[in-house]
């Protein structure tokens, strides 16, 4: 994962970000960072290499000062190699002497392929209209046919039925100001899978339940957890300023990442960055409003009597609503179609990602037929379906 507690402080003195791995790696091979996009239309520059110093402080972090120039923001990368798995992860630090900022603070957008989906950002200058503004779509190798004039003046884009093809960086500009790198970017995130699903392009498997914001991982169907939460299912709550895969980072004073408030942390795809538990707002340093929690505060408690829940857990004060049960109140009473078990964390495998029995597992509705790759050993109905061997 990679984490920036200066996210707005490119140019500044102590603009910084952190490559972190968890505990759980084999032996790094190599760990390093890199600009994920040139900053210039020059392909002869070796623009590639992150600005500043690399600092490897131990096995699991790495340290990227930026200098306090306008050379100091982009979207960066963290890359680690071991001997089982590569892992690459991107992250954005704009300007502090930005023009535009994306309007919800926020450097990566996730969606599925066909959604829609619109990006916005705000001046930061007091910009009155919109004449002049440019948008660019970004590739490493291609700045110079990136131009979107359907967007020309105007502070939103809209995409409408994404395609893989619409993933990318898409930088906002004032006309002629392109090499002040005073711009906003937006990375978006196009997930090939409908919602649920995994293995592209088949997306015949469904999905592990991700719960408190986790995401599917599309090639692997497993969640990728949000920062404050970990385990297989994101059932796991690390507690007050905590977070990692196996809640195994602290962020505060005298910490690698020193600060909580306006700290950004960001995941593998398809998951993207984000505040940390219990943070929200445009540069994630307010807390959550009555009533949520979590990672940008994007939970909902459910408590009984309307009681507000932890912030950063969402464990609440006395019992949970009727409908309601888990750690932190998130397991539903009735399990969505296609999981089953005490927390709603075993897959059915039923054919067509249809319901089955809440306790058992039983694909009751299919008379036990199973989803594609798995098969029953019963030749009884109704049967649980199992992983074909």
């Amino acid at each position: 994962m990679a984490a920036t507690p200066s996210p707005y402080g490119g140019g500044l003195q102590d603009a910084t970000f952190l490559c972190l791995l968890g505990t759980e790696n084999d032996e790094i091979l190599t760990f390093s960072t890199r600009r994920l996009v040139r900053l210039t239309e020059d392909i002869t520059a070796d623009s590639y290499t992150a600005p500043g110093d690399s600092i490897v402080v131990s096995s699991v972090l790495l340290r990227q000062t930026l200098p306090a120039t306008m050379e100091g923001l982009g979207f960066f990368e963290c890359s680690s190699v071991t001997a089982s798995r590569m892992t690459s992860v991107p992250l954005g630090i704009l300007l502090s002497a930005r023009q535009f900022q994306p309007i919800d603070g926020r450097f990566t957008k996730t969606i599925h392929i066909g959604d829609d989906i619109t990006l916005s950002v705000m001046s930061t200058t007091g910009m009155v209209g919109e004449d002049g503004v440019r948008w660019r779509k970004v590739t490493d190798v291609d700045w110079a046919n990136s131009l979107i004039g359907t967007s020309s003046n105007s502070l939103s884009h809209t995409i409408q039925s994404a395609s893989i093809a619409d993933g990318g960086v898409y930088v906002t500009f004032v006309d002629g100001t392109l090499e002040q790198h005073q711009f906003s970017f937006i990375r978006l995130i196009v997930k090939e899978c409908p919602y649920g699903r995994w293995n592209p392009p088949l997306c015949d498997r469904l999905c592990d339940n991700c719960y408190n914001g986790g995401v599917c991982h599309e090639l692997s169907g497993t969640c990728i957890c949000p920062p404050g939460h970990a385990g297989k299912n994101c059932l796991q709550a690390c507690g007050m300023h905590k977070f990692g895969w196996d809640c195994e980072f602290v962020c505060g004073t005298g910490q690698p990442l020193d600060k909580c408030a306006g700290s950004q942390i960001c995941l593998p795809d398809p998951y993207g960055c984000n505040c940390l538990a219990g943070y929200t707002g445009i540069y994630c340093n307010e807390t959550c409003l009555v009533g949520m929690f979590g990672a940008d505060c994007l939970q909902e408690c459910h408590c009984i009597n309307g009681a507000d829940c932890d912030d950063f857990t969402g464990e609440c004060p006395g019992d949970c609503l009727q409908e309601w049960s888990g750690p932190a109140c998130q397991v539903p009473s009735v399990c969505p179609n296609g999981y089953f078990g005490t927390n709603c964390t075993q897959n059915c495998n039923c054919k067509n990602g249809t319901a089955c029995h809440k306790d058992s597992g039983h694909c009751d509705e299919v008379q036990g037929r199973c989803d594609f790759g798995y098969v029953t050993e019963s030749v009884e109905f109704p049967a649980n379906c199992m992983t074909c061997k």
